[in-house]
């Protein structure tokens, strides 16, 4: 297109379209040892969005199979923490607060919605991968002493 002038009907995927443009500028091409460094974390970070996929993919597979979380965690050769007791708060019987421990909050948060025995949606953690909660018993709501 030639800056401001319509362009011919444009077929789009919303129906048909006319486009001006408004500016054009002129084409950049930026040597390789520039952009080296971005395309290799870019490249890096797929490759950690796709490894981090799978793995839930592979953790989804064993609980479908009837393993439970501590099993698939050493089978996978996976972190696994095991708490005694958790507050909607994120805190252990004692106040202390270890919810970052877990994953934060929304991990507390998932582990109240689920209810004894039952399989709850892993938890994403803003692309940091994902947490997987097992809820074994519930204690009945108390006043603290």
């Amino acid at each position: 297109l030639e800056r401001g002038v319509p362009s011919d009907v444009i077929v789009g995927r919303f129906g048909p379209v006319i486009v001006v443009a408004d500016t054009i500028e002129a084409e950049r091409v930026r040597p390789l040892a520039d952009v080296a460094n971005e395309i290799r974390f870019q490249l890096q970070r797929e490759r950690a969005q796709r490894d981090m996929l799978d793995m839930h993919d592979r953790v989804e597979d064993e609980r479908a199979a009837g393993s439970r979380l501590a099993e698939v965690a050493r089978k996978l050769e996976l972190p696994f923490v095991e708490i005694a007791a958790i507050d909607n708060l994120g805190r252990d019987p004692t106040g202390q607060i270890i919810a970052a421990n877990i994953g934060g909050q929304e991990v507390v948060a998932s582990l109240f919605r689920t209810g004894e025995g039952f399989d709850a949606d892993p938890v994403q953690l803003r692309g940091q991968g994902f947490v997987w909660v097992d809820v074994l018993a519930i204690t009945p709501t108390r006043e603290r002493r």
